[in-house]
């Protein structure tokens, strides 16, 4: 059964899609309506962007869902304050208000499955360790303050279309 406020917010979702030309959807994935759209094999590649339902306050958040993988970057290290700030970066055009702010409430960072193919949680020392780490995913929600409801759609939907959004993480160095 599903959940009728479950069910607003997606259409409220879908209904940001409608101008886009390319097939992109909001689809459930993980407990979050998560941007996709049909790449050229008909697979649902993700664009980064998600909402979810916080189960606390029952407020629908907006999330920004990152790839990063420091070798890629050619860094010594990524931490995880640097990635955060490009979230920040790649999202804030997109509001009028300069007083947004976007909060950390959600951040999960993933290197290669084990053996078991169990994924490994991976805190900030291993982002700072001198191997590169491959971090699959993590996410940045806004301030609880920031949510869907009291959000433009303008805003939105020109996130929604703009999406997938290039994310500009500089390598690290030492302190």
């Amino acid at each position: 059964m599903t959940d009728p406020t479950n069910e607003n917010i997606f259409e409220q979702l879908q209904g940001l899609c409608q101008d886009a030309t390319d097939g992109r959807t909001f689809g459930e994935v993980d407990g979050y309506f998560e941007l996709v759209r049909p790449d050229e094999a008909d697979e649902l590649e993700p664009l980064g962007l998600a909402a979810r339902i916080d189960p606390t306050d029952q407020q629908t958040y907006l999330v920004l869902k990152v790839h990063v993988d420091p070798a890629v970057l050619g860094a010594e290290r990524v931490d995880s304050e640097q990635v955060i700030q490009a979230a920040v970066d790649c999202l804030t055009p997109f509001f009028d208000d300069e007083e947004t702010e976007f909060l950390v409430t959600d951040f999960e960072c993933y290197g290669d499955p084990d053996a078991e193919d169990i994924l490994r949680l991976l805190g900030d020392e291993d982002l700072d360790s001198e191997t590169p780490v491959p971090v699959e995913l993590f996410a940045v929600q806004m301030s609880p303050s920031v949510t869907l409801t009291n959000m433009g759609n303008d805003d939105l939907r020109s996130l929604v279309l703009s999406a997938p959004l290039e994310l500009v993480v500089l390598p690290g160095g030492g302190e």
